[in-house]
């Protein structure tokens, strides 16, 4: 059976993901921290494994389990104390959930991005795959950087991976 490991399942986007999937009929892990509130997650069945993107030792458990094929990396700050703080969880985070990763046999890493890495853009210029991108803020600047990661990873292993850049949720 193709397991699925969810990142930020306690999330606006990511409750909503992990109910979608579990209705699906589709066996889900969701990651989560010891001081997060899982009843939702609880009530729905799903796997969980406690566990911080920041503590490598902590993603051995996602490493371990070579069943998932496929993530969804949902976690990220989008609110923080400092600059610091962004590049901390959303590109720190990032890059150790890739190298946990990949030591089993994943098919498909699932990133969930944000339109702030484009930047602004001029009224009459749509924002597409081709625009450059010029993000400004500490938050838009770290996620373009997870964002890079994350093509390393899919240029030095070919799983595939898909980069959503949501917009404002």
């Amino acid at each position: 059976t193709l397991k699925i490991l969810v990142t930020g399942a306690t999330g606006f986007i990511g409750r909503h993901l992990v109910k979608r999937l579990v209705e699906e009929e589709r066996s889900v892990k969701c990651l989560v921290r010891e001081k997060s509130d899982v009843k939702s997650l609880e009530k729905l069945g799903v796997e969980l494994v406690y566990g911080d993107l920041l503590n490598k030792d902590s993603l051995k458990k996602v490493a371990r389990d070579e069943g998932v094929s496929v993530v969804y990396h949902l976690a990220s700050t989008v609110y923080a104390r400092n600059n610091k703080e962004f590049y901390e969880v959303n590109v720190n985070g990032t890059r150790n959930l890739l190298r946990s990763c990949s030591q089993n046999g994943l098919k498909k890493f699932i990133y969930l991005s944000s339109l702030a890495v484009s930047g602004l853009s001029k009224k009459e210029n749509l924002i597409n795959e081709t625009s450059p991108c010029n993000p400004f803020t500490p938050y838009g600047k770290s996620k373009l950087i997870a964002e890079n990661l994350i093509l390393d990873f899919y240029n030095a292993s070919n799983n595939s991976v898909i980069i959503i850049r949501a917009p404002v949720v």
